[in-house]
C-alpha cells in the first residue's frame, strides 16, 4: 500500500481492492513473455500461410484446367464459324450465278 496516500483512502475497501488489482496487473505485465507470444504468432501465421498456399495451388490448377477447356472450345467455335462462313459464301456465289443465268436467259 502506498505510503503517500492519505489515511482515509488507505482504509477504504474499494481502494484496497483496486490496489490489489493494480498489483496483480503489474505482476502479470512484468511476467509476460513477449518472445513466446511472438513465436506463437509467427507459428500461427506460418501454418495459415501453408494452408492458404495449398488452397491457392488447388485453385490455380482448377483455373488452368478451365482455361484449357475454354481455349479448346474457342478453337472449335472458330473452326465452326469458318466453316459456316465458307458455306454461306458458297451459297451466296451460287445464288449470284443463278441470277446471272436468269438475267442472261431473260435477255435472250
Amino acid at each position: 500500500m502506498p505510503q503517500h496516500m492519505p489515511t482515509y483512502l488507505r482504509i477504504d475497501q474499494d481502494i484496497k481492492v483496486g490496489l490489489i488489482k493494480v498489483a496483480k496487473y503489474a505482476s502479470e505485465y512484468a511476467s509476460f513473455n513477449i518472445e513466446q507470444l511472438e513465436w506463437q504468432t509467427q507459428r500461427k501465421l506460418e501454418l495459415e500461410l501453408d494452408k492458404k498456399s495449398c488452397e491457392f495451388r488447388d485453385h490455380r490448377a482448377q483455373v488452368e484446367k478451365l482455361l484449357t477447356k475454354v481455349t479448346d472450345q474457342l478453337a472449335t467455335c472458330l473452326k465452326d464459324k469458318d466453316v459456316c462462313v465458307d458455306k454461306r459464301l458458297e451459297k451466296h456465289n451460287t445464288v449470284l450465278e443463278i441470277i446471272k443465268v436468269v438475267k442472261k436467259f431473260e435477255e435472250d
